[in-house]
């Protein structure tokens, strides 16, 4: 009782500290689907040039790991995926080429932990025109295009894409009970 309570006491110090990740991970339900919805469109200043700043969460409900290998956007000419680390008191953007997610797993692109940044923007950007954001995973995968606007949506949403891949290959050929076939019998 008294390892389990200083236990207890250790976590809670960490997190007040900062010394455990604060990134928005969760479950995600398996419905063999990827989703991607942007929750909040920012226009800043990163690295002394306007960008756009955005929050999303990725989610993979598929029953295998996915990765995300490529960002582009017709809103800028860059789109980088930044994780913020702290070195020597200071936080740092340090550009990610790629992001691993596991089954079932959900992340939220945004800060404290990450920054998904558009920078070089277009002037329609510039005049907060709706744009597309486009995502590579790895092959199995494919594309994701996810229209984006300034505005929220009834959903408190600026965008959302999904990539439903279907029912997993082993059910795909399961016959599928019909009410009404049981009830001529």
């Amino acid at each position: 009782m008294r390892a389990m309570t200083v236990g207890s006491m250790v976590l809670a110090f960490a997190m007040l500290s900062g010394m455990v990740s604060q990134a928005w991970a969760h479950e995600a339900d398996l419905n063999n689907r990827v989703t991607f919805f942007v929750t909040s469109v920012e226009q800043t200043q990163v690295q002394g040039e306007s960008a756009l700043m955005l929050r999303a969460v990725l989610d993979n409900g598929t029953r295998n790991r996915i990765t995300l290998r490529g960002l582009s956007s017709d809103a800028g000419e860059t789109v980088t995926l930044y994780a913020v680390k702290r070195v020597y008191g200071v936080e740092t953007l340090l550009p990610r080429r790629t992001l691993a997610l596991r089954s079932g797993r959900g992340v939220e692109l945004g800060l404290p932990d990450y920054a998904l940044v558009i920078s070089d923007l277009s002037s329609a950007a510039q005049f907060r025109k709706p744009f597309t954001l486009n995502l590579v995973f790895n092959r199995a995968i494919g594309e994701l295009s996810v229209p984006v606007t300034f505005l929220v949506n009834a959903e408190l949403e600026h965008g959302r894409g999904v990539i439903d891949l279907g029912p997993p290959a082993a059910l795909a050929d399961e016959p599928v009970d019909d009410l009404e076939d049981m009830s001529n019998n």
